[in-house]
């Protein structure tokens, strides 16, 4: 860590292993980090305060293991797979780690979800199909192939799901069928009104 003019650099941890990626927690003065998603290998996610010290493990060890913190920084939203990655889901947990809740029928890549600022709802694009053949989340993330998405709307606390229509922008003899979606990056505009996204497949 350092100061924002970049003077007083200081060392706060050394990991012994390769592939980390750090977390900056909005809204704290805590850091996290967990493995490369990877579906040959588990990790976790862990907290820590910015000394290096008080590292906890929010969250059960799994595989494709990859996060994005709420706006306040009290929860998190992760993929995890106990076993297959082929059935990945999201996962939502505590910043203490006290309560890890499985979300039903999420089966999507991290890349493609965002908080709401209630900090309780997510939108996410998820998959209508993923298949088997292909090592998840590694090879997505390679781009190795590409997925036709729907739009939902879940509750982390409660696993409700709500789906969400497009609207073709485009009217009369220009209007078209939807193209394949394969979205990433998403984000809301202030009002939470319309959702933005690049799509992989154009």
């Amino acid at each position: 860590v350092a100061n924002a003019n970049g003077t007083n650099w200081k060392a706060i941890k050394d990991f012994s292993i390769t592939n980390v990626l750090l977390d900056w927690i909005p809204g704290k003065d805590k850091l996290a980090f967990h493995l490369t998603p990877s579906s040959f290998r588990q990790s976790a996610y862990y907290v820590f305060d910015q000394t290096g010290e008080n590292v906890i493990a929010v969250m059960n060890k799994g595989y494709g293991v990859d996060g994005l913190w709420s706006h306040d920084g009290s929860r998190l939203l992760a993929t995890y797979a106990l076993q297959r990655t082929v059935n990945l889901g999201l996962v939502a947990v505590n910043i203490d780690g006290k309560e890890q809740i499985t979300i039903p029928n999420s089966k999507t890549f991290i890349q493609k979800c965002v908080w709401m600022k209630d900090n309780v709802s997510v939108v996410c694009a998820v998959p209508k199909e993923l298949n088997p053949k292909f090592y998840i989340p590694d090879e997505y993330l390679s781009g190795n192939f590409m997925t036709n998405d729907a739009f939902y709307r879940y509750n982390t606390k409660t696993g409700e799901r709500l789906e969400l229509h497009l609207q073709e922008i485009a009217e009369g003899e220009d209007a078209k069928e939807l193209p394949q979606i394969d979205a990433y990056n998403l984000f809301l505009n202030g009002d939470e009104s319309t959702l933005y996204f690049q799509n992989h497949a154009d």
